[in-house]
This record gives structure tokens, sequence and C-alpha cells, in this order.
């Protein structure tokens, strides 16, 4: 059975490094009990994925993995997973995903994000960005520089609360937007630091039956 799972990670776990993130969840679910299936070969390892790797210092409300597991139910699952987690680290929901779905690392096509800070001049520079029809930005990658339009993946922003915004990422296009990119941008633009507090995932989407919903919509 494919078992997906939704999860949430808040506070100072958020500074745990993705690789080290997933060895956590591999010992949780052994400790758990749960028949977590393995590769074969000469060194077998757990067949699990992650939707989305979090880059270091961000938390989370709605990021996914799935692994294959041998049962054939999700009952008490997720108190069994959770038992195993260690603060921060909440589960949310899980469920049954079905062959014919994509992997799951395959889905996302819209990321959610909360960005706070300790005033607002970000907030101020994003409402220049989107009026905007592109913005330039150098990106350097394997000692290549190559010039990527930023405008384009921002698809809503809104203002939430004094020092807050909502962000909608299109996940869609031939690489994605890591929000602190745009951080980066506006500090390059106004000449000192934006005073970002959190970077908070709220969620990942994916394109189902025609509409754009939480990935979770497909957990069964």
């Amino acid at each position: 059975m494919r078992l997906g799972v939704k999860f949430e990670r808040l506070g100072m776990i958020k500074y745990l490094a993705h690789l080290d993130f997933q060895t956590m969840f591999n010992r949780a679910l052994r400790r758990s009990g749960i028949d977590a299936k393995y590769s074969q070969g000469f060194n077998p390892h757990m067949l699990i994925s992650f939707c989305y790797p979090l880059s270091v210092g961000m938390e989370t409300k709605g990021d996914y993995f799935e692994v294959r597991v041998g049962e054939e139910t999700t009952e008490g699952m997720m108190e069994k997973i959770q038992l195993n987690l260690p603060e921060g680290v909440r589960v949310l929901k899980l469920g049954r995903i079905d062959d014919d779905i994509e992997k799951i690392m395959s889905l996302p096509v819209r990321v959610g994000y909360e960005l706070v800070f300790e005033d607002d001049s970000f907030l101020t520079w994003m409402d220049g960005l989107m009026e905007k029809q592109e913005y330039l930005y150098e990106r350097e990658r394997k000692g290549k520089v190559k010039t990527v339009d930023l405008r384009p993946y921002i698809l809503s922003c809104e203002k939430k609360g004094d020092n807050a915004v909502d962000l909608l990422i299109d996940n869609s296009r031939e690489s994605s937007l890591n929000p602190s990119v745009l951080v980066k941008c506006a500090e390059n633009d106004l000449g000192r630091s934006t005073g970002l507090l959190r970077t908070i995932r709220l969620e990942t989407y994916m394109e189902y039956n025609g509409e754009i919903v939480p990935i979770d919509k497909v957990f069964k």
C-alpha cells in the first residue's frame, strides 16, 4: 500500500537538515512497528519519498511524504507514528494513495507560504513587485549564470497583519522558487535587512480532476 502522510514541523526542529529529518521519520516508522517496505540490493533503504524538501530554518503546516507499507489498513497508524516523533513534529493526516496517482514528489503545482518580518519593508517592496510585468534575477548554478523572471512564479500576495504576508507560488514551471530568493532580492533593492522572522510553508497543492487542491485530497 502507498501510504501518504501530511505533517507539520514548528519551532526549533526547523533547524534540522532535510536528510536528518528524513532519517527521523525512518526511525519513527520503524519504532512504531509499521511494516515499511525496503528497496532490494546491497544497501536496502526504506521506500519513502518527500513531496518537497524543507530548507533549514523553514517551518511547515502542510507538507507530505509517502511510504510503501505492507499493511492493508491505516487504522491506528497515526497514533503509533506520533508516539515516536519529537516535539514540534506532528502527523496531521494520513491515508492510502491509489497507484494511478503519480509519485508524491511529482505532484506539487502550487505552494503556499507565510513570511513574518520585524517591520513592513518587505510588504511594501512586494506591493511594488506585484505591479511589475517582470522582475529579472540572476541565478548561479554549477558555475553558470542564468537570468530568470521571478514575477510569473508569484500567483498571489496577500498581507496578513502588519508585518506578515501570504504568498502562493507556482511550482509547475521548469524550476521552483524558494521564498528566500524573494527576500534576498528585496534586501538587495532596499539596501538593508528585511528582518525576516519566520518562513512557514502553509500548504502544498496538486492538480486533481481539473482543480487545484491540497495533496491530502487524494488520501483514502
